[in-house]
């Protein structure tokens, strides 16, 4: 075939052409894919959704106190006169502990509108000393000479034996949740074990008001007998009751850190889904020991990332280290 010099023309333009297509098309997809292709993915830790056993509790503060105790109180309110004992001393029935100022008790009175307690102090209706009411062992003095006392302060505290219990103070919000034989977890920071077993065996039959600074709210007292004792526990320490209110049930829950909330308020997760970090939407439930119940969002089997901080956008690319320490296991 014999070819004319204008086919021969037409024919390498026609090659130029497309070979000049084709390279400007990999040249697209190159400047396409190629910071998909030279962006390092996100390292992240996983945490594998389970069912776990939870308790519900409720908290209470209180103070190790000696099973045998006693705390003397004001019945009105009233200037010391003289104190009589030392805290640590002995003490017999009926020994004075400290005598109140009649003179000035009856000013404090009047300076505050109590005319009718006045009369009382007057006639001798209320006792010019106050005597222990049991045999032991002054554990707390909180009084001094001349010092003015409220009504039902707690002036004195005799302990008569060596066991120990813990008396703490059950806001009204949560009493109806309490009731006695319940088991307690009992913890505090002097204290050489994490924690210590207990059971409610006392629920006081009244109300009180309890202050912090100028706050107050009304609470109930109770006593939970200690199962178990050492000799970090001493009367007087400050402790934390964790009260156990129902019996564990199996309950979805991720650790508060691993929840997010984005710009509409809505709770997230991210959860790891073909080496991306896909946006989870949940809702929660109760606020537990050990993070937030989940009501709906995630199912058990599922990982959820637990550095959500370092996800910069959703559907990022991120490695899983199935070698982290307990990745899976809790």
């Amino acid at each position: 075939m014999k070819w004319s010099k204008k086919g021969v023309v037409l024919i390498m333009a026609k090659q130029y052409t497309l070979l000049f297509s084709c390279t400007a098309a990999a040249i697209a997809l190159l400047l396409i894919i190629s910071p998909m292709l030279s962006s390092k993915a996100t390292a992240v830790n996983l945490y594998e959704v389970r069912a776990l056993p939870v308790e519900e509790t409720v908290s209470c503060a209180g103070r190790v106190e000696a099973t045998a105790a006693k705390t003397v109180t004001s019945e009105i309110p009233c200037v010391v006169g003289k104190v009589y004992v030392n805290e640590g001393q002995h003490v017999n029935k009926g020994d004075r502990l400290f005598s109140i100022d009649a003179e000035a008790t009856r000013a404090v009175l009047v300076s505050i509108g109590q005319s009718d307690v006045v009369a009382a102090v007057t006639a001798g209706e209320y006792s010019s000393e106050i005597t222990a009411p049991i045999s032991g062992v002054i554990s707390a003095l909180d009084a001094e000479d001349g010092a003015v006392l409220d009504e039902n302060h707690a002036c004195v505290v005799i302990t008569a034996g060596e066991g120990l219990q813990i008396k703490i103070s059950i806001p009204e919000t949560k009493l109806k949740s309490i009731t006695m034989g319940q088991t307690a977890s009992i913890s505090g920071a002097a204290f050489a074990e994490e924690c210590y077993a207990g059971v409610i065996t006392k629920i006081s039959a009244t109300a009180r008001q309890q202050y912090v600074g100028t706050t107050g709210e009304t609470v109930v007292d109770a006593v939970i007998t200690l199962l178990e004792t050492d000799e970090s526990l001493k009367p007087g320490l400050s402790a934390k009751a964790e009260i156990q209110i129902s019996s564990p049930k199996d309950c979805v829950v991720v650790p508060y850190e691993y929840v997010m909330q984005d710009d509409t308020n809505r709770e997230f997760v991210y959860v790891y889904r073909g080496g991306r970090a896909v946006k989870q939407i949940v809702e929660t439930g109760k606020e537990l020991s050990g993070g937030f119940e989940i009501l709906t969002g995630l199912e058990t089997g599922e990982m959820v990332i637990t550095n959500p901080e370092d996800i910069p956008r959703e559907n990022t690319r991120v490695t899983a280290n199935p070698e982290q320490e307990g990745w899976s296991k809790r």
